[in-house]
């Protein structure tokens, strides 16, 4: 991770809108700001950098420009756990953006941060919203067992990842669950064990392939 930027919510959605481009998936806290908050917003965002006149309008600037890439993002993964909404992860050809909401000392913000594919698998476990899968797919070929369901059990949802055409519909969904002592992975109503390799490719399939410099 290379940055860590915090927005109130008027200055968050003044710059998204200034963005321009289509619909973009949105993580809410369900309030609206007020027309003094984008008031204060637009000086706030002068004062730092991300806003510059142009014309009889504005345009973004410096840090501010992000925002451009967060709207034109192909999709965008919705991450939920039972406590909630979590984040929106922003999937782009030259990164990720993944937007929490956070609680500060004088009022909730929009936490920002540049993430590439190893940092957003960090920040899941870290978050405890995943865990490292100890089984792999040669280990339940021995232990034929766990392959089967086990009955009667009620099953929970540890994590939900909708991967979305950025502002539309879902086109892939994807739940972590808990069944008994057995974790799975569903996808689309589609069941398999919690393996190193079903995670590797959950993983992949919502934020792309790690990128690794070759000689």
């Amino acid at each position: 991770m290379s940055e860590v930027l915090y927005f109130t919510q008027a200055e968050f959605m003044l710059l998204l809108e200034l963005a321009g481009g289509g619909e973009c998936s949105l993580l809410s806290d369900g309030v609206r700001p007020e027309r003094e908050a984008l008031t204060l917003a637009f000086a706030a965002l002068f004062q730092r950098g991300m806003l510059r006149r142009q014309g009889e309008g504005f345009a973004l600037e410096g840090t501010g420009v992000l925002f451009a890439d967060i709207r034109s993002a192909p999709w965008a993964v919705c991450l939920s756990s039972p406590e909630g909404e979590r984040g929106v992860c922003y999937v782009g050809e030259e990164g990720l953006w993944l937007v929490e909401l956070a609680d500060t000392i004088l009022t909730r913000q929009y936490r920002v941060r540049r993430m590439d594919r190893l940092s957003m698998e960090q920040w899941l476990f870290d978050s405890e919203l995943l865990e490292r899968p100890v089984l792999t797919c040669e280990d339940l070929s021995e232990l034929g067992a766990l392959e089967e369901e086990l009955p009667g059990l009620d099953r929970q949802t540890l994590l939900r990842l909708e991967k979305r055409r950025n502002g539309g519909p879902v086109m892939e969904l994807y739940e972590v669950y808990q069944n008994g002592v057995q974790r799975g992975i569903s996808r689309n109503g589609q069941d398999v064990n919690y393996t190193q390799e079903a995670l590797s490719q959950m993983l992949t399939d919502c934020f792309g392939k790690e990128r690794y410099d070759r000689c």
